[in-house]
């Protein structure tokens, strides 16, 4: 398992215009939501039903990235390679251990970080 990339592709559009800070140490982050489709289904009597678009958080790092991501706004189609990471804490009321994964756009994808995208247009097949 040494040998094992840990990297997710995410390809959406922007659920909301992207925010932009500063970290303790002075390195511009940006943080975004891109909403990704998830596939549509048929139930046991054959409807098919929409599901929610999944939103999914993503800290981005790389300056060239955070470049793009200005002039992006809310809707815009993008594709993110970015690594997923595991935050844990401890709650302040009990003290259990609590995990988060999070998604993080460094270094380490660099020129394949943040790219616009659209979707290819598809035909609805009346079924």
């Amino acid at each position: 398992m040494a040998d094992s990339n840990n990297s997710v592709i995410l390809k959406g559009h922007l659920g909301v215009d992207p925010t932009f800070s500063v970290t303790g140490q002075g390195h511009e982050v940006a943080n975004i939501f891109i909403l990704t489709n998830r596939p549509d289904y048929r139930d046991g009597e054959g409807k098919w039903h929409k599901r929610e678009p999944q939103r999914n958080n993503v800290s981005v790092f790389l300056p060239q990235s955070i470049a793009r991501l200005k002039e992006m706004a809310n809707g815009s189609g993008l594709e993110v390679r970015c690594s997923v990471g595991i935050t844990e804490w401890n709650t302040k009321d009990t003290g259990e251990v609590r995990r988060t994964a999070e998604l993080v756009c460094n270094d380490r994808y660099a020129g394949h970080l943040v790219k616009a995208w659209s979707p290819p247009s598809r035909k609805k097949a009346d079924d």
